[in-house]
């Protein structure tokens, strides 16, 4: 593993690997998910450890200020909240399947990705196909392949 102390990588090299060993500690791995779950997840903390470096993503350009404080603020909280409560979904996603409830763990996957993937205003106030539809026109700020990009240092299960 690479060393992720300032001063000795590049700073997206430094959130690649701290992000990796926090999957890693928070998850095992996540190759028993669907790809572009395990990479919105990987999107996440990626994120949350650029920003920790001190590099500011915007998650909701619709809601940029023009006043860097509130921006730090919004995009912060955004991805704390969201490293705070992915392990305990994962966790619970996993006992979903292992219970044998497939429905369930594909419904709450495509929610979870309509959520943190789509930003789908009030997702859980709209059904299913409201969702699909409006999936259809959302971009996502993502970088496709990250969680494969990222795999290489994260131990297996």
């Amino acid at each position: 593993m690479a060393d992720p102390r300032p001063g000795t990588q590049d700073r997206d090299t430094q959130a690649l690997t701290l992000a990796a060993e926090a999957i890693g500690r928070d998850f095992g791995n996540l190759d028993d998910f669907p790809v572009e779950f395990a990479d919105t997840i990987a999107n996440i903390y990626f994120k949350f450890f650029m920003l920790a470096l001190g590099e500011l993503f915007t998650t909701r350009r619709e809601k940029l200020s023009t006043d860097p404080v509130l921006n730090f603020m919004d995009v912060s909280s955004d991805l704390t909240a969201s490293v705070n409560h992915v392990p305990g979904m994962v966790k619970e996603l996993r006992e979903m399947r292992q219970a044998g409830r497939k429905d369930l763990f594909d419904y709450w996957v495509t929610f979870t990705l309509d959520d943190l993937k789509y930003k789908i205003q009030n997702a859980g106030e709209k059904s299913a196909i409201r969702r699909s539809l409006e999936r259809r026109f959302k971009k996502s700020d993502e970088i496709g392949g990250l969680y494969l990009i990222m795999r290489g240092n994260i131990p297996p299960q």
